[in-house]
């Protein structure tokens, strides 16, 4: 809760209706990274502190993951960093500008093991094509799961999408 009432003033940005400008929100003009779903923002704190050149939004629904993020990204001090606490397809359908992103990543996603809770999972075929309209040209949709049923999945939809191509060498 402290890192919400304190850093979220600075790194937090409000779910809206209306495109959000990348520049003005972070001051400056380079690359968007969008991590959908960075549970405790670990990993994303990191790659911001490893990438300064580069921008990273995260998405994350689970507020005291959105605080611990905060606080990792306050105390490793970094500026390239902002995140949200909301839905993320509300939020690439509404506030993220078409073709505006170098990558998007989504890692380990929940894989709704039963069958009949199979059409919860994220990575669905209207989702994939909202992915893709958000991207740049050339951008990279970046996705990781460890449980194989789910990784099938995702290939079968990945390669059902022409506008994309499977970048890894282990398809």
């Amino acid at each position: 809760q402290l890192a919400l009432d304190n850093y979220w003033p600075v790194m937090g940005v409000e779910y809206q209706t209306e495109l959000v400008d990348f520049n003005a929100l972070f001051g400056r003009d380079a690359p968007v990274v969008l991590e959908i779903g960075f549970g405790m923002g670990a990993s994303l704190v990191t790659m911001a502190a490893q990438h300064p050149e580069q921008n990273f939004l995260g998405i994350e629904v689970h507020l005291p993951g959105v605080g611990a993020c905060l606080a990792a990204a306050q105390e490793a001090g970094i500026s390239n960093l902002r995140v949200m606490c909301h839905e993320a397809i509300e939020v690439l359908m509404n506030m993220i500008p078409d073709g505006s992103l170098s990558m998007v990543q989504l890692f380990f996603p929940d894989p709704w093991h039963k069958a009949r809770h199979n059409k919860r999972r994220i990575v669905q075929v209207p989702f994939v094509q909202l992915v893709q309209s958000k991207l740049k040209v050339g951008g990279v949709f970046h996705m990781a799961t460890d449980w194989e049923p789910y990784a099938q999945h995702m290939l079968e939809v990945m390669t059902s999408v022409t506008e994309y191509r499977n970048l890894s060498n282990n398809n």
